[in-house]
């Protein structure tokens, strides 16, 4: 039954993506707030997230959760008011570096809302922020959307597809997984990740992450 319901709800999500188009930006921006949390590692800040149901699914940047020598038993989500949730689950497509995360809120279920930038208007020079959430603390940070590429290597070797490029934005260990966001709160997707000559930090665009959630719950159902 709790399987079912959480296919529902990522349905919620998925089926009403773009709804949150009726919220005003003051809403948009609170939901934000809201919704960013912090995946920790031991109990330590590790990166950022975006909460996108009440139960507790999360998504994040996938190097975040399917990293090398990263166990799920090992990560915890943690909200801006200091609660802590153990992970549950995790789910990654490390072709375009766009993760999944699982932890049980206890609460009641169904979709949050977010308003969402249409992937046709990203584009170049377009500003943006970081939405960053770091021992509780939301932090912001301004900056541009450099490029739009297909592939891209990291500093660390991985190939993602399907990024953007950003520039002006402070960030650093810790910061992926943080939200892009439009300056009327619209998402553009998670940081990343740099390129291996670190002339840029890169993002994951959101619509990957709706190829990711259908094959998750594929998954789900078997």
């Amino acid at each position: 039954m709790a399987l079912e319901q959480d296919i529902a709800e990522l349905d919620d999500f998925m089926q009403n993506f773009y709804h949150g188009e009726g919220l005003s930006v003051e809403e948009a921006q609170q939901n934000l707030m809201k919704g960013i949390v912090e995946l920790t590692e031991f109990g330590q800040h590790s990166s950022c997230g975006l909460l996108i149901t009440r139960s507790g699914y999360v998504l994040t940047a996938g190097h975040c959760v399917h990293e090398s020598g990263v166990r799920y038993e090992d990560l915890g989500v943690r909200d801006a008011h200091g609660f802590n949730y153990r992970v549950e689950r995790t789910w990654a497509d490390d072709k375009f570096d766009i993760g999944l995360v699982k932890v049980n809120m206890n609460g009641s279920r169904g979709a949050l809302r977010y308003r969402f930038l249409n992937p046709q208007n990203l584009q170049y020079q377009l500003p943006i922020a970081l939405l960053t959430l770091w021992d509780m603390q939301p932090r912001t940070s301004p900056g541009n959307i450099r490029e739009i590429y297909r592939r891209v290597q990291t500093q660390d070797g991985h190939v993602f597809d399907n990024q953007f490029g950003i520039v002006g934005v402070i960030g650093k260990p810790g910061y992926s997984g943080s939200v892009v966001q439009t300056h009327d709160a619209k998402i553009v997707g998670f940081l990343s990740t740099g390129s291996a000559d670190g002339r840029f930090r890169g993002g994951t665009k959101l619509e990957t992450a709706l190829l990711m959630l259908h094959h998750y719950k594929e998954y789900l159902r078997r």
